[in-house]
């Protein structure tokens, strides 16, 4: 009940940032996926590089400011019972560690909020919206809960360099203030470039290292690599493939699971994992979509499930409640 009031008095009042998309209704994770996949797409259509920097935040719900979060609600013009129901919600908690059956000392827990509570997520996005007032002009950023990034871009390097590193800069004086710390060993950096000419990796730093370049970094469960060429199709395709065993195992005529259970399988293993992310790699060209073999996961999961003969392939998405366009080009999931 707290939370739903909290919750509604921020939308309501726009407190947090409209970018951030963590635990918020109407704002999925597929928002932040198609923001990134567009600015890498427009800026290989500008033949410009792409730059940006995947931010991890080291236990970041256990340094969260606690008198911060209540300074941010102030600062909301938040007042009446809620914020006292909050600042009790948050203070006087004691922990202790258990080790062979034996308990240390009680200690207070000066910084975080507890865990497991949905309560405690709604707190967390409103610390960590005070970050974005950090950011420069024109540097475009993503923010779901604390999976954050911060990206430009421009035809030279020295530019992107320039504008990513002073950046970085003002939010780490930003995340110093409100108790956050960035992680030097999994905060990374991906480069997006089509250019064939020779050119250099933007050289970037957090905390005197640094920021490693790499080839290919998963966000949100979606793998994306420099030249945005949907890697994560090899990906699902393999975790798809382990899945058919699975139901290769439980399917048999004599003495495997009935119909239903089969389907309720293959909706739960299969399914769940190519509808996820669609929207980004479906617009993908065929033959990056050729790597997915959607037709023969469809043939598999016809014959196990139906134990019929493969009917065209039109019959078999229709079957399993998929819908694919013509020439193979794209593929669109149903969500019913």
């Amino acid at each position: 009940m707290v939370n739903n009031r909290l919750a509604w008095y921020l939308e309501r009042n726009k407190t947090i940032t409209s970018t951030q998309s963590g635990c918020r209704k109407g704002r999925p994770t597929a928002d932040q996926l198609v923001r990134l996949e567009s600015f890498a797409r427009e800026a290989f259509i500008q033949k410009q590089h792409a730059t940006a920097i995947f931010f991890d935040l080291e236990k970041a719900c256990d340094t969260t400011w606690k008198f911060g979060i209540l300074k941010d609600l102030h600062n909301a013009s938040l007042r009446g019972r809620i914020p006292v129901f909050i600042a009790g919600f948050v203070s006087d908690r004691n922990f202790q560690v258990s080790v062979g059956g034996s308990y240390s000392k009680s200690s207070v827990q000066e910084t975080g909020v507890p865990q497991g509570i949905i309560l405690s997520v709604t707190l967390f996005c409103l610390k960590i919206n005070s970050i974005i007032k950090a950011l420069c002009p024109g540097v475009h950023y993503s923010l779901y809960v604390d999976d954050f990034l911060i990206c430009y871009r421009s035809r030279h390097i020295h530019i992107i360099e320039r504008h990513l590193q002073r950046c970085r800069n003002k939010l780490q004086e930003c995340a110093d203030t409100n108790g956050f710390k960035f992680s030097t060993t999994k905060t990374v950096c991906l480069h997006f470039c089509r250019l064939r000419k020779l050119h250099p990796d933007p050289q970037l730093f957090v905390n005197g290292n640094p920021i490693p370049v790499v080839e290919e970094v998963k966000f949100l469960g979606v793998i994306f690599d420099k030249k945005n060429s949907f890697l994560h199709l090899r990906y699902l395709r393999n975790r798809c493939t382990k899945a058919l065993n699975l139901l290769r195992v439980v399917a048999h005529t004599s003495w495997g699971a009935d119909q239903q259970t089969l389907l309720h399988l293959y909706r739960s293993l299969i399914r769940c994992k190519l509808d996820y992310g669609c929207i980004v790699y479906g617009s993908a060209r065929g033959s990056y979509l050729q790597m997915l073999d959607l037709y023969r996961i469809m043939h598999s999961v016809y014959v196990l499930v139906l134990i019929e003969p493969l009917p065209p392939p039109a019959c078999v998405y229709l079957q399993t409640n998929h819908l694919s366009t013509s020439g193979g080009e794209s593929c669109l999931f149903s969500t019913a």
